[in-house]
């Protein structure tokens, strides 16, 4: 079902970090419905009695849950996930990061969903960038690896992860290098994608434009409680300046 929180709980912790400092935030939540805790929703509950007339009035004139998140994630340095989906009939949000190609075109290799689950198009449209949550786990569903770029609809995508690395680093345009590209040697034969540049870092990848992983232990200290942010004791200093992932 839908995240349990509402949106104006959501704004309230998006403007707080991004008062603290936040480099960027990165919200690895996907809010594809309207608000169900919306005034206009509880309005629509109210107005079956008759006896809350004057509370449905003064709830209509409420904004939405959905603007006031839609307001903050504008203020605000913030991208936004999707996950591409085999079915289901959903669309990818329009891309916001650019990229340039070395060798054979990314698409043929990326893996590619032809549909995709993405949150509403009022918080898309103010967010600094839209990425992939999509993770691809192994026959034995342990994750090893980790899709850098993904394709839907026939657009190219880098991942939630990556997307936050660019706006964060104030690039518009990531570069992919592929087999056929100048000085590297696939003897002829489209082998795929060799690495993703961004910022000056060189990001190696399999063919497919996946990332191994080296799984860090657990640090508590990396990671601060939503609802220290909410009234107001976490340490604004362990923000500024960083990325900040917000999700579960």
């Amino acid at each position: 079902g839908q995240w349990p929180w509402s949106r104006a709980r959501l704004a309230q912790i998006v403007e707080r970090l991004a008062d603290a400092g936040a480099r960027v935030i990165a919200i690895d939540l996907i809010l594809a419905e309207p608000d169900r805790l919306s005034p206009e929703s509880l309005a629509a509950v109210a107005a079956e009695r008759p006896d809350l007339a004057p509370l449905v009035a003064q709830l209509a004139r409420q904004a939405s849950n959905d603007a006031l998140l839609a307001t903050a994630i504008g203020k605000a340095p913030v991208v936004l996930g999707f996950v591409g989906e085999s079915e289901g009939g959903g669309r990818a949000p329009p891309a916001k990061a650019r990229f340039a190609s070395a060798g054979d075109d990314p698409l043929l290799f990326a893996p590619s969903f032809r549909f995709a689950a993405s949150s509403l198009p009022i918080l898309l449209d103010k967010a600094s960038g839209a990425g992939s949550a999509n993770w691809l786990p192994q026959s034995d569903q342990i994750v090893r690896r980790v899709p850098l770029l993904v394709s839907s609809g026939g657009t190219l995508y880098p991942s939630l992860a990556l997307e936050a690395a660019r706006v964060g680093t104030k690039e518009t345009t990531l570069l992919v290098r592929a087999s056929g590209a100048s000085g590297l040697s696939a003897f002829g034969f489209s082998t795929g994608i060799e690495t993703i540049r961004l910022a000056g870092r060189t990001l190696m990848t399999d063919s497919n434009g996946e990332m191994w992983l080296r799984f860090a232990g657990y640090d508590a200290a990396r990671s601060i409680p939503a609802h220290q942010v909410l009234d107001n004791t976490f340490d604004r200093a362990r923000i500024a300046g960083k990325f900040v992932l917000l999700g579960v």
